[in-house]
C-alpha cells in the first residue's frame, strides 16, 4: 500500500480488504484501521494485544450469528491465541 501526504509519499506493507468498498487494513504494527484520505482513522483502529508479546493479533476466523472472533498472534512461532464476543468492526 502506499500513502502520500502532502509532498511525503511511504510505502507500507499491510493486509487489506478485498472485497469492493471495504477500507479496512491490518498491519504488525497497528492491528486493524481504516484509510480515508491517505490517513489512518484514529476512531477506527481495532489493536487486540498477544498476552506473548504484545503484537496486534489478526483476527483468523469470526462466526457473525454468535458474534465470536478467534484471534491468533501474527509472530511468526507464537501460539497466542484468544476468543472474543461482540461485533467486529
Amino acid at each position: 500500500m502506499s500513502w502520500q501526504v502532502d509532498k511525503d509519499a511511504w510505502t507500507k506493507v499491510a493486509f487489506a480488504c478485498g472485497e469492493r468498498g471495504c477500507e479496512r487494513h491490518y498491519d504488525i504494527t497497528h492491528g486493524y484501521y481504516t484509510i480515508h484520505d491517505s490517513q489512518i482513522q484514529r476512531d477506527t483502529k481495532l489493536r487486540l494485544p498477544c498476552s506473548n508479546d504484545e503484537s496486534p493479533m489478526f483476527l483468523r476466523a469470526y462466526e457473525p450469528q454468535g458474534s465470536i472472533g478467534n484471534w491468533t498472534c501474527a509472530q511468526f512461532g507464537c501460539k497466542g491465541a484468544k476468543e472474543t464476543r461482540g461485533p467486529f468492526k
